[in-house]
């Protein structure tokens, strides 16, 4: 079982704290997206530049949907 599937079976069974009570919103992003966005940044950001990487699809924390927290076999 993977960390992501711990972290999923912990909130549908209710064992888990959820930031302002899991209407945070919080946006999930694949590990070679982010490679992605840090290379981009390294050959085109500006210096002090801020960004924030997203994959357009944000949603509650505390959502049970799998499309917020799928688990790695469905990644």
């Amino acid at each position: 079982m993977t960390t992501l599937d711990d972290l999923v079976a912990a909130a549908e069974a209710g064992r888990s704290a959820w930031i302002d009570g899991g209407r945070h919103v919080v946006d999930v992003i694949h590990v070679d997206d982010l490679a992605d966005a840090i290379a981009l940044t390294l050959t085109r950001g500006e210096p002090g530049g801020t960004y924030y990487v997203t994959d357009g699809a944000p949603c509650r924390s505390a959502c049970s949907s799998r499309r917020c927290w799928p688990t790695a076999e469905s990644i």
